[in-house]
């Protein structure tokens, strides 16, 4: 393997000699609404495979690539990492300009948007099997029942609180709404926590926070004919008030606090009692508080919204899509092909702590860690939001106007009237 670094907005390029399997498929016209794209074509894959990761994830990829260099000892893989602060900005103006590289890690609700404006190449049929996925996961790469990607690492929530204040009442992990709220609001009392829990009240994508609740109260992004949206519904407005619920008590923390960072600070030192996240969050706390502090921590599923229904969360994470004018088609689609094999992303979870979008990857050894047995559990019934077009803008219009609420200046009733007229205006863009 060769390796190259090149400076691109705090990106390093990595090059690595790579692999690559073979595929199978049926030739379609994408652009006819077919269900897939060309076959790709059988033996090893040659030439440079240009990859942009997100993140810290590019650092880590040369990791997990042996097999595919094995496989494909005439193929180079070029890997830009870039920061996820600035890569919806910076994949959309590769879009706009032509410039995508060949295979590009794609946050989940950002598909809808670029899939629909023609970015991304659709999956070949047979290339990888719907049914090797999560539900969930796999939804965030389909638009219209066409998939354009494979899912690569999920970011389901769960609850995490520290429990060692919770023993110290005789609590128990909640299950519902009024144990949640009950539980909280005990860890707040006591005086161990200064706030009982932390549940953001603004910011990009901070509706992520809001839906669970709301999906557990039976709510829907689309109608039942997936014509248009559907905000200005009961389950919503029962979702979004008991989620301002924790601020109208003066439960949660009311300031923002930087994901990732200042909420694992607060956690760890006790200003918060709970909040919930996804499992490299978990994980940072607990390499923050060090070796002791593991035994501080407890997980559970997210409550339901009472004993007759169940937890319902709601996915995140990344796929991996092709560009529609890739130079090295079959290349890319192979290595995204290599990425989502069960045995990768196991090793991957290995590397990074990611969890698996594949089922077949949630091993005995995975399944053992406790932290994640927790987060695979929440898979089973976690939902997505709507791959379409304008998720984008319509998502914005859901944080600003959750945030009004948040803040006590609006009320869940006016806030979904608000989103839903908006949502209206912006349509699905079909």
């Amino acid at each position: 393997m060769r390796t190259a670094r090149r400076s691109l907005a705090a990106a390093a390029v990595i090059t690595a000699t790579a692999l690559t399997l073979t595929g199978c498929g049926r030739s379609s016209d994408p652009d006819a609404g077919g269900t897939a794209s060309a076959a790709v074509a059988d033996g090893p894959a040659t030439g440079t495979i240009t990859l942009w990761a997100m993140g810290n994830e590019g650092d880590r990829l040369t990791q997990i690539l042996e097999g595919f260099e094995e496989a494909n000892p005439d193929s180079d893989i070029e890997i830009v990492s870039v920061p996820w602060g600035s890569a919806y900005d910076k994949v959309s103006a590769a879009i706009a300009a032509d410039s995508l590289p060949d295979l590009v890690q794609v946050g989940t609700t950002w598909m809808g948007g670029w899939a629909a404006a023609g970015a991304f190449d659709p999956l070949p049929e047979g290339l990888v099997e719907p049914e090797d996925f999560f539900e969930g996961p796999w939804g965030t790469t389909e638009i219209d029942g066409v998939s354009y990607g494979v899912p690569w690492n999920t970011d389901p929530r769960a609850f995490i609180y520290r429990k060692d204040f919770a023993d110290s009442l005789g609590l128990e992990a909640p299950t519902t709404w009024d144990e949640l709220t009950a539980f909280t609001t005990a860890l707040q009392e006591s005086g161990q926590a200064r706030y009982g829990i932390y549940l953001p009240p603004s910011g990009t994508d901070f509706w992520q926070n809001v839906a669970p609740f709301a999906l557990q109260a039976d709510a829907e992004f689309l109608t039942e004919d997936e014509e248009s949206f559907d905000f200005d519904s009961e389950g919503w407005r029962e979702g979004l008030a008991y989620y301002q619920s924790f601020f109208t008590d003066g439960v949660a923390e009311t300031r923002q606090l930087v994901a990732g960072q200042e909420n694992v600070t607060a956690f760890v030192d006790g200003d918060i009692g709970s909040f919930i996240d996804a499992p490299y969050v978990l994980r940072a706390a607990i390499d923050q508080g060090g070796p002791s502090f593991a035994d501080k921590v407890g997980i559970a599923e997210l409550p339901a919204k009472d004993a007759s229904s169940e937890s319902t969360s709601l996915v995140g994470g990344s796929d991996w899509a092709v560009s529609a004018n890739s130079d090295n088609r079959d290349g890319a689609w192979k290595l995204a092909q290599y990425f989502g094999t069960p045995e990768v992303q196991t090793q991957w979870y290995a590397v990074d702590g990611s969890t698996p979008a594949n089922e077949a990857a949630w091993t005995d050894e995975i399944t053992a860690d406790p932290i994640t047995a927790v987060y695979g559990a929440g898979l089973e019934n976690a939902r997505s939001a709507p791959t379409v077009a304008t998720w984008p803008q319509v998502a914005a219009s859901l944080d600003t106007n959750f945030e009004r609420v948040a803040k006590g200046s609006a009320t869940p009733e006016e806030a979904l009237e608000a989103i839903q007229n908006e949502a209206d205006a912006i349509g699905l863009g079909r």
